[in-house]
């Protein structure tokens, strides 16, 4: 003869037991109430529908039944078209908004990103292969303490126009951004972007970069240099030794981390807008 499997959770089994022991007599409703951090009344109501039921009656009534909140399969399909048609490349927020938005289409961005891990269309990020053998930096404290800059070269406008440069800075502290487009990354696409920058939001104390050769010279001295005592520089070097803004270089991608997920944020939303709005 096959036997009916009840299957609980540890609090479900914990809860059975101690009912138990009320109906058998072997406790009070009162101490049993305190031990499951439950009203007497509830308690009771339990205790009936056991009687009435049976054990597995401690189980809450919709388990294993679909939820009354659940899309309808026809929904979703829908969604699942409209993503793979025109936001196939859309992160679930930035997807869910723009359901919304554009399409009239209200679902949650939870909901979404399940169901397009389901069709394979997003990979989440703990199942991607990053590199995370990196130290991390604590912030800065304050506002223009320091500011971390590079420049991005790519296919921004996608087919709908020439490769360019995203010059970007972002604060350390705060992650205030500024970025603009430029033809190529060159001393003066650097020097005017940095200067809008300063007209926006003042001078900081420390400008963090990489090793570019905008910003940083590999070739020797020259005699005028050594006569002073002095290292090779770039005109960038010397124009924010002008500003008294001090330099920082960074060794690795990863060192500039604010700035690089600066990018990864443009690449993401930034690309798709610009392509939205044609």
């Amino acid at each position: 003869m096959q036997k009916d499997i009840i299957r609980m959770s540890k609090k479900e089994i914990k809860t059975l037991k101690v009912i138990h022991k009320v109906i058998e007599h072997r406790l009070k409703q009162k101490e049993a109430a305190e031990e499951l951090s439950l009203s007497t009344r509830h308690l009771r109501r339990l205790i009936k529908r056991i009687k009435d039921k049976g054990d597995a009656a401690i189980m809450h009534a919709g388990r294993g039944r679909p939820s009354n909140r659940k899309y309808p399969d026809d929904f979703m399909t829908a969604i699942i078209d409209v993503v793979k048609k025109k936001y196939w490349d859309f992160g679930p927020t930035l997807a869910a908004e723009k359901l919304e938005e554009r399409d009239g289409l209200i679902v949650s961005r939870e909901t979404l990103r399940k169901w397009m891990i389901n069709e394979g269309i997003w990979i989440p990020r703990k199942m991607r292969n990053e590199d995370k053998n990196h130290t991390w930096r604590k912030r800065k404290d304050c506002f223009g303490e320091m500011v971390q800059t590079d420049g991005s070269v790519g296919f921004w406008f996608e087919n709908r126009g020439p490769k360019a440069i995203l010059m970007a800075y972002i604060d350390d502290a705060t992650n205030i951004a500024f970025a603009e487009f430029y033809p190529s990354e060159n001393t003066w696409a650097a020097m005017d972007s940095f200067w809008k920058y300063i007209l926006l939001n003042g001078l900081p104390q420390c400008l963090y970069f990489d090793r570019n050769s905008i910003y940083k010279t590999n070739r020797k001295a020259n005699r005028n240099e050594e006569l002073k005592g002095e290292g090779p520089k770039t005109q960038f070097e010397m124009a924010i030794e002008i500003l008294n803004v001090a330099p920082k270089y960074a060794y690795s991608a990863q060192a500039k981390g604010r700035i690089e997920r600066l990018f990864g944020v443009f690449k993401d939303r930034l690309v798709k807008e610009m392509r939205l709005a044609n």
